[in-house]
């Protein structure tokens, strides 16, 4: 196995905070249970929570299938294939390169880095 090409704390986590995920999602406001409030917070949503009911994802991120993740369904699909808008909203929406760097993350295994 090769080594991860990407990180979660220095390639990932900055393109949520300069996105405001860890604004929208700092509290239950928004998404109930979706907390994106500070890197560590966000890792284990991401990876280790379930979405609400309205998402068939056991969780938003599923390590090794960036296909199959629902954090890469709703940042990448106008409208997400489950429902809902794209994520960031439109006006502020994640460029290619930078769903293509979430995505990699994810392939190489979600890693905690």
């Amino acid at each position: 196995d090769a080594d991860p090409t990407v990180s979660f704390a220095d390639d990932v986590w900055p393109i949520l905070e300069d996105k405001g995920c860890n604004t929208c999602h700092a509290d239950d406001t928004y998404h109930p249970g979706l907390l994106l409030s500070d890197a560590p917070t966000a890792y284990t949503t991401l990876t280790e929570d379930e979405p609400d009911d309205t998402s068939t994802h056991s969780t938003y991120v599923v390590a090794g299938d960036a296909d199959g993740s629902l954090l890469v369904d709703k940042i990448s699909n106008d409208p997400p294939n489950y429902g809902g808008v794209i994520m960031p909203s439109s006006d502020n929406a994640m460029d290619d390169e930078q769903v293509g760097t979430v995505k990699t993350w994810i392939d190489e295994g979600a890693l905690d880095n």
